[in-house]
């Protein structure tokens, strides 16, 4: 007996759609669609010459953010900024206030603790903890980009 049948991958297609679609519905893009298309082109460019770009960030905090051979959480933060995360953002800014103390645990490399830590200022404090030393390393440098 012989069987006829053909395979179809289609893992790529999918995922090429879901990342189109997701795209296009995120808030930013909606708001600020060629600033976000012109930061993932630049984004892709940075991978390619393996540039690691500082940015600044929420008020008046900087991030440096490393390509990698995915978009990864550092070529979202650099695409979307602080509005990568819409309900995070919405969150911290609704219920943080001058002198609070706020956890942020899985802080990655920092993007919501340097946000909590601006609106809580000297009074507050933010207690981080991330388990992972790469993102470790990655983060205690976007604190001190950030405080200089």
């Amino acid at each position: 007996m012989q069987l006829n049948s053909k395979f179809v991958d289609t893992t790529n297609k999918i995922s090429f759609q879901r990342r189109i679609n997701s795209l296009i519905l995120h808030s930013e893009f909606r708001k600020n669609p060629v600033v976000v298309f012109n930061r993932l082109l630049v984004w892709e460019l940075f991978k390619l010459i393996q540039y690691k770009p500082t940015i600044c960030i929420h008020k008046k905090s900087k991030m440096q953010l490393t390509p990698g051979k995915k978009r990864g959480v550092h070529g979202i933060i650099y695409i979307f900024r602080d509005e990568c995360e819409p309900i995070v953002k919405y969150a911290i800014n609704q219920y943080v206030r001058p002198g609070d103390i706020c956890y942020d645990i899985g802080a990655n490399i920092g993007l919501w603790t340097l946000a909590l830590s601006e609106i809580v200022g000297d009074s507050g404090f933010v207690y981080s903890y991330e388990p992972m030393s790469d993102n470790i390393q990655k983060f205690k440098k976007n604190l001190t980009i950030s405080s200089n």
